[in-house]
């Protein structure tokens, strides 16, 4: 069990490298999107082949890094936007509208939970009792680590209640709730912080340059419109850099490198669109 997450790290890179390779034949690495679009195709579904068996260890609240193909999933997105590793995590997510890999493998947990309670196989459901019963004098076992990861959810108690007691669990309430643990519990913290006083990447981005998330909880978040125009590589590349670095990084460092390429394609879109 965990090791199952390093072997299916080879799924997930070759679906990754089918998209590059994708994106270099037909042109398109001036289409962030593209790529965004194509790895919740591709690149998320086979991250989660049989994560709702081995899964269950990354699930709790603190541990949305901590498995080798969230490592991938974030090298992945920024490869995409071509910054290098310093950004905040979660600010690359957003800015890319994916969720953590946490977030899939969660719901693919407990709707193999729902669907074992519903089964016609009495050995399952033999093996599902079983479990139950283990979870309170081994941590490691699935259930138990299921249980453990509700914590931080708000409805924690009704959830725990549900699966010692054999019942199903609502999927849409456990999708707002798990959004609003892992959006809300990140950026209330950087709402607490003034970038205008404090050199913090993440509340920087939060308070100026990121979209705010919908009301709607179980809403996907919104990718920005400026990964849908048509600009070189080079134009989106010291945007993000200035973007995701924060303003107190990105102009000084990349001005040398990409200032020119910023001035020739400033000059070309006034050309094409002149005042």
């Amino acid at each position: 069990m965990a090791k199952s997450a390093e072997h299916a790290a080879r799924p997930f890179l070759a679906s990754a490298y089918r998209i590059c390779r994708f994106v270099r034949e037909h042109a398109l690495a001036d289409r962030p999107h593209t790529s965004l679009w194509l790895a919740k195709t591709y690149v998320i579904p086979a991250g989660m082949y049989g994560s709702q068996v081995w899964g269950t260890g990354f699930l709790q609240a603190g541990r949305e890094f901590s498995s080798p193909l969230s490592t991938l999933h974030l090298h992945f997105l920024k490869g995409t936007l071509s910054v290098k590793q310093s950004p905040t995590h979660w600010a690359v997510l957003r800015e890319c509208g994916h969720e953590p890999l946490q977030f899939y493998w969660f719901r693919s947990a407990v709707k193999l939970f729902n669907s074992m309670l519903n089964t016609n196989s009495d050995t399952l459901r033999r093996v599902v009792q079983a479990d139950l019963n283990l979870q309170p004098r081994s941590s490691a076992c699935w259930t138990a680590q299921l249980l453990s990861a509700f914590h931080g959810l708000r409805g924690c108690e009704l959830y725990v209640r549900a699966v010692q007691t054999g019942h199903t669990i609502t999927m849409q309430e456990l999708t707002a709730d798990l959004k609003h643990r892992m959006r809300r519990g990140v950026w209330r913290d950087a709402e607490l912080v003034d970038p205008n006083t404090h050199n913090n990447k993440l509340a920087t981005y939060h308070s100026w340059f990121a979209i705010p998330f919908s009301r709607i909880e179980r809403m996907p978040i919104n990718v920005p419109r400026y990964l849908h125009l048509d600009l070189s590589k080079h134009v989106f590349f010291f945007f993000w850099w200035g973007l995701l670095h924060g303003p107190q990084q990105g102009p000084d460092r990349m001005k040398e490198k990409n200032l020119k390429d910023w001035e020739k394609e400033n000059s070309c879109l006034k050309q094409k669109n002149p005042p």
